[in-house]
Order: structure tokens, then sequence, then C-alpha cells
């Protein structure tokens, strides 16, 4: 008898230890099946409709760098993602030129294009320095051909945003009801940054380094 409640008290154990690693096991599932849907899971399902339309555009842009201590044209051009070739062409440098502390480099003389984050959209400026961007749609795509998410969080007055950093450049994406991208990540017009809802409005700027830019003039017409 005292054989059976030993066996039965064993066996109820296994029971209680196998429910706990079941529940375990699906906590786990859940908690990766929410981080996938709120970053990059529906990534490659979702691509635009139409081609992208220019919003704003930025004609001749020079970026420029500033030399500073222990600088390389290596490193200079591994940070900015050129090349060497490139930089010594637009600065008129030479195998024999000498980076010098303080010295000014044009890192890249180009125009600077923001499409629009909607397929179908109207704008209308808010400031100066706000574009309103109202849809139907509710998927939010990148602005940028080419850019690295600097930020994705709540910004005080706007709600849910995320800034997408190119080169000295950063665009402001705001009012956004769901984001699914995080930061460090690369986008370009094709990513998914996020989807809206409601109203479907979004406010967009633009930033040349810490300066917000008037976009009054930059709209493309």
């Amino acid at each position: 008898m005292k054989h059976f409640f030993s066996e039965f008290k064993t066996i109820n154990i296994f029971i209680i230890l196998f429910i706990i690693q079941i529940f375990f096991s699906f906590t786990l599932i859940k908690l990766e099946m929410q981080n996938s849907n709120n970053l990059k899971f529906y990534q490659p399902i979702i691509q635009r409709q139409q081609i992208p339309k220019i919003l704003i555009k930025i004609n001749d842009v020079s970026i420029k760098y500033k030399v500073e201590k222990g600088d390389t044209l290596y490193g200079i051009a591994k940070k900015f993602n050129t090349t060497i070739d490139n930089l010594k062409k637009l600065n008129n440098l030479n195998d024999k030129s000498i980076l010098k502390v303080g010295m000014i480099l044009i890192i890249s003389s180009n125009n600077f294009l923001v499409y629009s984050p909607f397929d179908i959209f109207n704008v209308k400026l808010k400031t100066d320095k706000i574009l309103l961007i109202y849809s139907n749609n509710s998927i939010i795509f990148s602005p940028l051909a080419d850019g690295i998410i600097s930020f994705v969080g709540e910004i005080s007055g706007f709600g849910k945003s995320v800034i997408i950093q190119y080169n000295n450049y950063s665009v402001v994406v705001s009012n956004i009801h769901e984001t699914f991208v995080e930061k460090g990540q690369k986008v370009n017009l094709q990513t998914c940054i996020g989807f809206s809802s409601g109203e479907n409005v979004l406010n967009l700027s633009v930033f040349l380094e810490e300066k917000m830019l008037s976009l009054k003039d930059l709209l493309n017409k």
C-alpha cells in the first residue's frame, strides 16, 4: 500500500512539472509573437502599390564634415557610407594630401529627396516647418530611399514617432498608431514603418543636423 501511494505521489509530481513546462513554453511563444508582430514580421508581406511620389526636394545639397583629431579618409568614408575616391574627387585631394584638424570636407553633393509615406495622399502645411499628410490608407512606408532608424517612441505633443536618418539629415514622422521598426534598422522606400488609424493624418518634419528646416519652399510641385 505504501509503495502504491509512493508511486502515485511521484506521478503527480511529474504531472505538475509537465504542466509548468507547458505553461512557460506558451508564455515564451506568446512573447516571441508579440515582438515579431511589432517589428519585422510583416515587412516581406506589405509592399507599396504605387511608385513613391516625391514630397520634398532639396537641390544641390552639399553634406559637409569638419575633420577631427585622429580622422582618416578611410574612417570618414566608412562613417558616411561613401568611398575614398569620391571624397578625393569632391575635395580635390590626392594621395599626398594631409587631413588637418578643422578642415571642412564635402561628403556628397546630391539632391535630398523625401517621399510620401502613403501611396495616396494630400498635403497641407501646419506650419512652415511641419507638413500634414492626409490619406485613406493606413499603411505607412519609409519616406527615404536609404536611411537608418535613429528613434522609435513617443514625442510630446506628437504621439508615437519614428525618426529616420540619412547622413546629416533626419526625417521625423509622427502621429503613428503602431510602429513596425526598431532603432538601428536600415530602411528603404518599401519598408513599412507602421500604420495609422482613425483620421490617418501624419506630421512630417525635416532636420539638417539640429536645425528644423522650413518646408514651405521645398515642397515638390
